[in-house]
């Protein structure tokens, strides 16, 4: 039977998840003073027609200029007691844009707000690693197979031959299909990764613990990932290299 979806209890880690800073002057005022303190960035990048609004919730916008990505990104990795820095490319952003001494206000500031928020987002994550067990097919007893489209970047034509390292970033969305279709622009492409992922590296599957007002509609999964880089090989090549471990990305190559 389906049940209620899940009403997230902290304000902060509801916009940070599904956006709405605006309606939180508190925080969006914080942000922006401390953002503009440290860069200069324009009036602009504030207001919700820019096109490079940075007040975005993670669902909104999980790139590189939005608040939300990299305040999740936080509390992930405080949740999780994770020691690897972030890939230089989103850490580069994120000091550019001013992200990383907002966010410290925040944590300062906001202590209790962000405390309560770091919490909820662990009691999620219980959650849904207990449903995830009790529910879905687990390989080894450990792994859920997860997907995940590929950018013209990732593959550079690549794939098809040979084994290539994929470099991570701390935290990324993942679908618990392969057919979710909801990839806007041109840099995806048809080709996908089936990857073995631990379950406790889940934190959110909305699949199988649907968060309010957290759209589903790209069947979106949040993992961390402890590792810097990860292997990826097609199906056909996969046993040539018997030295991968089970969270080996795995390439489906579209017919």
């Amino acid at each position: 039977m389906k049940t209620e979806p899940y009403k997230i209890q902290s304000d902060l880690l509801r916009i940070t998840l599904c956006g709405g800073f605006h309606q939180f002057q508190n925080y969006f005022q914080e942000i922006k003073q401390v953002m503009q303190s440290k860069t200069q960035i324009g009036e602009a990048f504030f207001t919700t027609r820019h096109e490079d609004y940075v007040m975005k919730g993670y669902q909104e916008g999980s790139g590189s200029s939005s608040i939300g990505r990299h305040l999740l990104t936080e509390m992930i990795k405080e949740l999780v007691g994770c020691k690897r820095n972030e890939s230089e490319y989103m850490l580069n952003q994120k000091e550019s844009y001013g992200f990383s001494d907002a966010i410290e206000a925040i944590k300062t500031k906001f202590k209790t707000d962000y405390d309560q928020a770091v919490l909820e987002l662990g009691h999620i994550r219980t959650l849904t690693n207990n449903l995830i067990r009790a529910n879905e097919k687990i390989i080894d007893e450990r792994y859920l197979p997860l997907y995940r489209k590929l950018t013209t970047g990732d593959i550079q034509g690549r794939v098809s031959s040979e084994k290539v390292h994929f470099l991570t970033n701390l935290i990324s969305s993942y679908s618990f299909s392969n057919h979710s279709k909801h990839y806007p622009g041109n840099h995806w492409t048809n080709t996908t990764m089936k990857r073995l992922v631990p379950i406790e590296q889940i934190i959110i599957h909305s699949g199988i613990f649907e968060l309010e007002s957290f759209t589903t509609e790209e069947n979106e999964v949040i993992i961390f990932n402890p590792e810097h880089e990860l292997k990826i090989t097609t199906e056909a090549k996969i046993e040539n290299y018997p030295d991968y471990k089970p969270e080996l990305l795995k390439i489906i190559i579209p017919e």
